[in-house]
């Protein structure tokens, strides 16, 4: 029998509770026909060849409540709201981060010069989210990473939040969960993370994406502004003091080191503040 998130609200700090079938009926918990956990969603995201004089922006163009920084606990209560009829905002996961650096970078790479300039101002703006050196900045997406202590069986879980029945009126919006060995990455170079099997195996899973390293390492070269090299990866540690024994949820997200690194980084504390941005779903 699988098991499920519970639905309710998470208070500042807190992680998660994963309860089976049998807890969440003893607790009257139990919806006969619960919003599935899925493998791949794949087939809710068809491609689609958009028209490059449309504006497709796949992320809200501006960061959350003015670019206030606020705790993920926080941000997953105060951006969810039913911004027009039958749309829904929600807080964007790094799977939707990374659908959106493809858009950008698509509409970049084959438009017009007036969607060049479009697409420039918008990653202008989005990087300020990401600076945490000059601004101490970064952003926090809604992708909770849950760690085995044995490294073995963690647990990758986009919109986690989604489970909440006030907020969903369709099964537009689904909870994506991959469970997968995770290694130990404290700033591991992309292209080293990219070789290995498990890394690739990794960062698809992040990203909820099936692209190649070459068209991973691509996109985020081109909304990072940063050559490959300069682009690291963190997972949570098994040593020291916050272990992924000790410490085993946390918030995935993207930031700029002061060293001159962009950071693909899972590895942030469920307490830790950052800038975060909205997403519309189809909630009709």
């Amino acid at each position: 029998m699988g098991k499920h998130l519970m639905s309710r609200k998470l208070i500042d700090g807190e992680t998660p509770q994963i309860m089976t079938e049998d807890e969440l009926r003893a607790l009257g918990l139990w919806e006969e026909d619960p919003l599935p956990i899925i493998e791949d969603h794949s087939d809710l995201f068809p491609e689609v060849e958009h028209d490059l004089e449309e504006k497709i922006i796949y992320l809200d163009d501006t960061p959350a409540d003015n670019g206030k920084q606020k705790s993920y606990s926080l941000w997953t209560q105060d951006i969810c709201w039913q911004s027009e009829p039958h749309k829904l905002r929600m807080m964007a996961s790094m799977s939707d981060c990374y659908r959106a650096f493809n858009d950008l970078k698509r509409n970049y790479d084959h438009g017009t010069g007036p969607k060049k300039e479009e697409v420039n101002y918008f990653l202008a703006e989005l990087r300020k989210d990401f600076n945490r050196s000059a601004h101490n900045h970064l952003l926090l997406t809604d992708t909770l990473v849950t760690y085995s202590p044995k490294i073995n069986f963690s647990e990758i879980v986009h919109h986690p939040d989604s489970y909440q029945p006030r907020y969903i009126k369709n099964l537009s919006v689904y909870v994506v969960e991959k469970k997968l060995n995770i290694p130990v990455y404290r700033g591991k170079i992309i292209i080293e993370v990219t070789a290995d099997h498990l890394g690739l195996t990794y960062l698809r899973a992040l990203f909820d994406t099936e692209d190649d390293a070459e068209k991973i390492m691509g996109t985020l070269e081109f909304v990072s502004n940063l050559n490959r090299n300069n682009i690291r990866v963190w997972t949570a540690s098994i040593k020291g003091a916050l272990t992924r024994k000790n410490f085993s949820t946390r918030v995935a997200g993207f930031d700029y080191s002061a060293n001159g690194f962009f950071n693909i980084n899972a590895d942030y504390e469920m307490n830790t503040y950052g800038r975060a941005r909205g997403k519309l779903f189809d909630n009709s």
